[in-house]
């Protein structure tokens, strides 16, 4: 009854269904977002092989079912973020899986920013 509002397309040989009115970013725009812990998009998926690499998969999904914090380039995970607070400042620090170009951590520093000014404000 709803298949009007999906388009189905296959990736890396896999059916995949999403909303027709999805925004994706345009050709040689980066996609850059930090999710939070349990994320829906992290934790509704089963097979997350498309997202992350089989050996980082355990620095971010525990045998027991905890998600932590990600770091999303593109739809891939690269790692994960911690909050803190110094001096009632809110710090985020993020943790890549493998060494960044400085022209990728520099797309995270205005999601970074809003995050930070979002958990100061509590």
């Amino acid at each position: 009854m709803i298949s009007s509002d999906f388009i189905q397309e296959t990736i890396n040989g896999r059916e995949c269904w999403m909303r027709n009115d999805i925004r994706t970013p345009l050709p040689g725009q980066e996609s850059a977002l930090l999710l939070a812990p349990f994320d829906e998009f992290v934790v509704s998926s089963k097979d997350r092989s498309e997202m992350i690499d089989a050996e980082h998969y355990s620095k971010v999904m525990t045998k027991n079912g905890i998600f932590s914090p990600t770091i999303m380039l593109n739809g891939r995970i690269i790692g994960f973020w911690k909050k803190s607070m110094k001096k009632n400042v809110t710090q985020i620090t993020l943790i890549f899986f493998e060494k960044m170009p400085k022209k990728i951590v520099a797309l995270f520093r205005p999601v970074i920013e809003r995050l930070e000014k979002f958990y100061t404000q509590f």
